[in-house]
């Protein structure tokens, strides 16, 4: 048994390949107790529902499902999602924000602002804008 705080990493391995510098993960893993979606398929929102007893993280990304009051019933003692990629809006919806997150107080944030230039010059380079 750990004493470390438990977080569900809900992010598939090409997320995590794409989105962490070498030996983030691994020490991310060393802070806390993770458990991995080590699939290479994205988890459903029923899934994520199934894990998130005890957790008192969720770390998502891209392609991370929607939210659903399942998973805030399964775990009371959840304090923060962090979402590795853009926008938090598909991933947390309205009634979830109203009903669970600031009811209780869970922190929720996104890495926008880290990952903000990366995707600005990708545009660019691809002539999207």
């Amino acid at each position: 048994m750990t004493d470390r705080p438990k977080v569900l990493y809900v992010c598939t391995a090409s997320h995590t390949e794409r989105v962490f510098r070498a030996g983030k993960y691994d020490e991310m893993c060393g802070l806390f107790d993770v458990t991995a979606n080590n699939g290479p398929q994205g988890w459903t929102s029923e899934e994520v529902a199934e894990r998130a007893a005890g957790m008192d993280g969720i770390v998502t990304g891209w392609g991370a499902p929607p939210m659903i009051p399942e998973v805030f019933e399964a775990a009371p003692e959840l304090r923060i999602i962090a979402h590795s990629a853009g926008s938090v809006h598909g991933l947390i919806p309205d009634e979830i924000a109203r009903d669970f997150i600031v009811p209780r107080g869970i922190t929720v944030f996104s890495a926008n602002n880290a990952i903000g230039r990366n995707v600005a010059e990708s545009s660019r380079r691809s002539g999207c804008c």
